[in-house]
């Protein structure tokens, strides 16, 4: 079952690494860039949040 967990763990950082190494690399304006950012890291502290309170439920 650990397995499991670090195998999902290390995919899901793995995603993460790449779409922002994506982002940091896209041809757009350092403004354009930090919005995309910022709405990324909105995105991935929801996700976070909602797999926290799920892990919490399950117990």
């Amino acid at each position: 079952m650990n397995d499991n967990k670090d195998t999902l763990l290390v995919f899901i950082l793995g995603g993460l690494i790449g779409a922002a190494l994506g982002v940091l690399y896209a041809p757009k304006s350092g403004k354009e860039t930090r919005q995309d950012i910022k709405k990324f890291s909105e995105d991935v502290a929801d996700k976070v949040k909602d797999l926290g309170e799920d892990s919490i439920e399950k117990r």
